[in-house]
């Protein structure tokens, strides 16, 4: 009985420690999105970033040269495609001037 007591304890405490850690994403989710600029249109100045997410799908995304890579950061934390808190990036093409522009300009403040 007394088995079965802290089964079900257990059981409880972990349901609430994943409905914490949903509301903390959705949160973070919700703050991030707050804090994207708009998308701009192609054009002079504006570099377009292909971001694989872990499940393979491609997201697509314009962003100013001008933009901080923080900004790449707070659009891949708005994704749903996105599950986990901690992540990094893998590359930038290097070959790219527009790449090398928004490296050149990187913030990292994430």
């Amino acid at each position: 009985m007394t088995y079965l007591l802290r089964a079900e304890q257990a059981a409880e405490a972990e349901a609430a420690r994943a409905e914490e850690a949903a509301a903390v994403t959705t949160a973070r989710r919700e703050a991030k999105m707050a804090a994207l600029r708009a998308e701009p249109a192609a054009g002079p100045g504006v570099t377009t970033l292909l971001v694989r997410m872990p499940d393979g799908s491609r997201q697509p995304r314009r962003f100013n040269l001008t933009d901080s890579v923080k900004a790449v950061y707070d659009f891949v934390d708005t994704l749903d495609s996105l599950t986990c808190v901690r992540y990094r990036y893998a590359a930038i093409c290097a070959s790219c001037i527009n790449c090398a522009t928004l490296r050149r300009n990187a913030r990292f403040q994430v």
